[in-house]
């Protein structure tokens, strides 16, 4: 219930794409909202409002129900090498592949540039030249998995598209020891999040040692990170 960022490996396209995901998801839909419209059931009309016309199995999308339910969808495979377009800023993508990748290997077929991000609804990677690849907060990483949506923000001066790979190379293929944390934000309360860059200080000196972060509005937990030192 609440809140998922989504997207398939079903060719779910144009109109008929819509409608089958609104079909699938019955009267506990209540709202899709896409990078460039949205629409949202209502009950006493048995029916959806117009703005979101269409969807793509390349595109992500958030999606909030009422309750918690799986939907079946039918249709043929996506290309697994079908190219996703990263425009300049940020882009919500969807991911047709059929396995759970780690990060680096699904992104492989392209050459980030400093300061890209790329974010689940729960965590979020940052690309740092300094660093020299992906920078994770600690104890997670991020695996691209099927029927997820991400959000990436291509920080270059130009558009391209790339393909995602599936090949293992040197990445490791276990996700980092959780670390248990001191508070726990519920992400399906909300369709956004924010990411935030920043250096920690506590007394004017820069913070490196184990510190946890949290984000509260009216007493309540929106966010908590153990950030790492670059």
């Amino acid at each position: 219930a609440g809140w998922s960022w989504f997207s398939t490996y079903i060719d779910l396209e144009g109109e008929a794409g819509l409608d089958m995901l609104q079909a699938a998801l019955g009267t506990n839909g209540v709202q899709i909202k896409g990078q460039e419209g949205f629409t949202q059931y209502y009950s006493g009309y048995n029916a959806w409002s117009p703005g979101l016309s269409s969807i793509s199995p390349v595109k992500m999308y958030m999606i909030k129900t009422s309750n918690t339910q799986s939907i079946s969808l039918e249709g043929d495979f996506v290309a697994e090498d079908r190219p996703i377009t990263l425009n300049k800023g940020w882009n919500w993508i969807g991911y047709p592949v059929r396995e759970s990748v780690a990060l680096l290997d699904a992104l492989k077929n392209i050459q980030p540039s400093a300061g890209d991000v790329i974010k689940s609804q729960t965590v979020t990677a940052v690309y740092s030249s300094s660093f020299g690849g992906w920078v994770f907060e600690t104890g997670t990483d991020l695996f691209m998995t099927p029927g997820e949506g991400y959000m990436y923000y291509n920080n270059s001066a130009e558009s391209y598209t790339f393909t995602y790979s599936k090949g293992t190379g040197t990445s490791s293929k276990t996700a980092s020891e959780p670390i248990e944390k001191h508070w726990i934000a519920d992400a399906t309360q909300y369709a956004n999040n924010m990411t935030m860059i920043a250096m920690l200080s506590i007394d004017g000196e820069i913070v490196k040692g184990d510190y946890e972060i949290a984000a509260f509005a009216n007493g309540e937990c929106r966010g908590s990170a153990r950030p790492i030192y670059i």
